[in-house]
């Protein structure tokens, strides 16, 4: 009987690993770009009128609260930063714009940080961003860095496509094959 529990007891730690390496690629986890290929996806024609111009909004992003940047202005699409995400109290601008090609692009860029850098958050945290579904001519399924091609899994919710990042620069929306 001693034998039998033995087993067991090393059966369960057994799968107890197996199981613990398989979960290591969480959502969060880039997905590598080796084998794929992606697409990025324009923006619907009805809000084409963005691509003369941009929208923003700045708030500051506080160590202790995080902050909601999104509104009215910003037409369903946001960004949500978790308390405790950052070393020190931001100011942090989002930005949606459209490429002369016609494709949705976000930004969020800190004061401060030199353009193009990014900013990672602490402590293993992740902040939402969010587009409105009507932004999009097709529905994504990652949303790719455009510097370093990291691509993240998408959501979809009834009027939005979410994505978990682990640190900000400039983001398209896409469908991998």
């Amino acid at each position: 009987m001693k034998l039998f529990s033995h087993k067991a007891v090393a059966a369960l730690i057994i799968g107890a690993l197996a199981l613990l390496v398989s979960c290591q690629n969480s959502l969060m986890e880039p997905q590598t770009s080796a084998n794929s290929s992606v697409e990025y996806i324009k923006a619907n024609p009805q809000i084409l009128g963005l691509a003369k111009g941009e929208l923003s909004i700045t708030k500051t992003v506080t160590v202790s609260n995080g902050a909601y940047l999104g509104g009215p202005s910003m037409e369903g699409n946001y960004v949500s930063i978790p308390g405790g995400a950052l070393d020190e109290n931001m100011s942090m601008t989002f930005t949606i714009e459209v490429t002369d090609d016609g494709v949705l692009l976000f930004s969020v860029e800190g004061a401060g940080v030199p353009e193009g850098e990014h900013i990672y958050f602490t402590d293993g945290k992740t902040a939402t961003m969010a587009v409105n579904k009507d932004w999009l001519v097709s529905e994504p399924n990652v949303a790719v860095n455009i510097d370093t091609d990291e691509r993240y899994d998408v959501v979809e919710t009834d009027k939005s496509y979410l994505v978990e990042l682990p640190h900000f620069t400039l983001y398209a929306w896409g469908i991998t094959d």
